[in-house]
């Protein structure tokens, strides 16, 4: 199994240089690593550190409770945080919480080695999905705890297969931190029972994000009172959907966030809307058009308190590889929408279940689905999406108290 592993890594390695010659995301991949290890030479790593790594943005959302708690009640500790993906390392990179900043190499042998002698971390903290065999294995040869939290498992995974030899990175975790209970009772099926049921760590994440009304003064002369589609994080898709969707003229104006932001993607999203729209950073208060249909945000770090806008909202990414964060116009108490693939993400089962989310494939379904919401009234949906939040806060604190024990 190493064999093959190591084989696979290096061919992916190689797959990401040659796709950089055309990609943009895939050169930022290769240039953020590029001279790593002369980089890291640079940096200090004394006192006690705890290494967190995520995949990307969504986890980094998962891990940044756990971080922000540490630093208040745990000052002497000092953070590392490190991304696999350039959309979560180039928009986080100046994270002020986090005492270090960095990509993760590719998981060689070699490059595990010499990352974790020189960064010796009296804890690791992988988060959700990450599970690199040369990393966790340095990290256990050396005898670093090591960690996995806001974990979600599922039963056609590798792990789970018949004498599977990817069981092994999964037993030198010494405790892991699941959301759901399906996903302990899969680890105990192979023998691993240092298990908590904690839940998600977004959910205390999100909930802070409506502690302090946040009104801007912009937004608020574009929504005027009226029926607000807010559309987060949206892909190619998703927009189709609702622009058509505006064609049907009922009443309703759309804010819409894309997931990326640089401008060729807002104007060709300006050019296929042709309905009349408005440009966020473009805007100054005397220019608010009364009558435009779309307002097209191009700033990132607004999404999450915009969702307050809403009467409905829909998250992006349900038509490309799995949905956006749900959580965030659901701590508003507004309903959502995403596209067909959400079946990996539990909060999007939770909020089909009950009533205040649901998948929907084209525009049609859209307008079935406001109808049904409007006539149950979206506040008493909201309401109920609002209490979802509520009750499964709570596993950063649970966190907390085994790394405090730990450490």
């Amino acid at each position: 199994m190493r064999f093959l592993y190591n084989l696979g890594i290096q061919l992916y390695g190689l797959g990401i240089v040659l796709a950089s010659i055309f990609n943009q995301k895939a050169r930022l991949w290769v240039k953020g690593r590029k001279n790593f290890f002369n980089q890291l030479e640079n940096q200090t790593f004394k006192g006690n550190w705890i290494w967190f790594h995520c995949a990307s943005l969504g986890e980094f959302e998962q891990g940044r409770p756990v971080i922000e708690e540490i630093k208040i009640q745990r000052p002497e500790l000092s953070v590392l945080l490190t991304f696999f993906s350039p959309s979560g390392y180039e928009i986080r990179k100046n994270y002020k919480h986090a005492d270090c900043i960095l990509y993760l190499p590719l998981d060689t042998k070699n490059n595990a080695k010499q990352f974790i002698k020189k960064i010796n971390p009296k804890l690791a903290v992988f988060i959700k999905y990450e599970f690199w065999h040369n990393y966790i294995n340095a990290l256990h040869t050396n005898k670093i705890p090591i960690i996995s939290i806001s974990a979600i498992f599922r039963q056609n995974q590798r792990f789970f297969k018949k004498n599977s030899s990817f069981q092994h990175v999964l037993r030198q975790f010494d405790h892991f931190f699941v959301q759901n209970q399906s996903s302990a009772q899969l680890l105990s099926t192979i023998g691993i029972k240092n298990i908590t049921i904690a839940g998600d760590t977004r959910f205390d994440r999100v909930k802070t994000i409506t502690e302090s009304d946040f009104i801007h003064s912009k937004i608020e002369s574009f929504v005027n009172d009226e029926k607000i589609i807010v559309l987060g994080s949206s892909w190619p898709k998703d927009e189709k959907i609702l622009i058509d969707y505006l064609k049907l003229d009922l009443g309703w104006k759309l804010i819409v966030a894309p997931h990326e932001v640089h401008e060729s993607n807002i104007e060709r999203i300006s050019d296929e809307l042709k309905q009349s729209n408005l440009v966020f950073n473009k805007l100054s208060d005397s220019t608010i058009d009364a009558q435009a249909q779309v307002l097209i945000i191009d700033s990132i770090g607004l999404l999450s308190k915009i969702y307050k806008y809403g009467t409905v909202t829909h998250v992006g990414g349900g038509f490309n590889s799995g949905i956006h964060n749900i959580l965030e116009p659901l701590t508003w108490g507004k309903p959502v929408s995403f596209g067909p693939k959400w079946q990996n993400f539990q909060e999007a089962h939770d909020a089909i279940e009950k009533g205040f989310g649901a998948a929907v494939e084209n525009t049609q379904e859209l307008k079935d689905l406001h109808t049904r919401w409007l006539q149950s009234t979206t506040a008493k949906v909201g309401q109920n999406a609002k209490t979802y939040i509520d009750q499964n806060a709570g596993a950063t604190e649970t966190i907390i108290k085994y790394i405090n024990v730990k450490l």
